[in-house]
């Protein structure tokens, strides 16, 4: 209520509130089938999952020693990033090693990007783009923290990717026009040299 109805009635802009005439007629959650072009192309690239997977196996005493650190260090027992994602962003890391990593939405994600980092002496640089990050991040050296959002950070901060580098999204997951999933893609991800991750 204190975001919707302040919305609705004109008061204040704390979201958006999309009529749909037709909202009756749509099937119901789960109720779409496969989106076919979306499955060939996961398909077609099994084996780079695969890789990514024997990858990981390939971390796994490293992975094994996180979890008893107090924060800033990174943790499985959390609910804000998966134990997947969080094993493949330390995966990627180690296995790629950038020079830059910018982040637009942070917490702990962050701290694995960091640790692996660490872990693997490496000298990348995060940038991570949140206005407020749901995990302390004080005490990561490596990390530069931009408390705003996407759309003030501008697009300088993409600027310095390169190849190699990697760009990690999780952000709002709103798209409407102005924000910052429009943003980035519209705007980031169209500009960004080949080979970044």
């Amino acid at each position: 209520m204190s975001l919707g109805l302040p919305t609705i009635l004109g008061f204040a802009r704390r979201g958006f509130f999309i009529p749909y005439r037709y909202a009756e007629s749509l099937p119901r959650a789960g109720g779409l089938p496969a989106y076919g072009p979306i499955e060939e192309r996961l398909d077609a690239r099994r084996a780079q999952m695969s890789f990514w997977f024997d990858a990981i196996d390939g971390f796994a005493a490293d992975l094994e020693k996180i979890g008893g650190e107090p924060p800033p260090a990174p943790r499985w027992n959390q609910d804000w990033f998966p134990r997947a994602d969080a094993a493949i962003a330390y995966t990627v890391t180690r296995t790629i090693k950038p020079a830059r990593i910018v982040e637009i939405g942070c917490g702990h994600s962050t701290r694995f990007f960091a640790r692996a980092a660490d872990d693997g002496g490496l000298d990348s640089h995060i940038t991570a783009i949140d206005p407020s990050p749901r995990a302390v991040l004080a005490g990561l050296e490596r990390v530069e923290l931009c408390r705003t959002t996407l759309q003030d950070a501008g697009e300088a901060p993409f600027g310095m990717l390169a190849a190699g580098d990697v760009l990690a999204i999780d952000s709002s997951h709103i798209l409407m026009p102005g924000t910052d999933v429009d943003m980035l893609l519209n705007r980031i991800l169209p500009a960004l040299p080949d080979g970044v991750y």
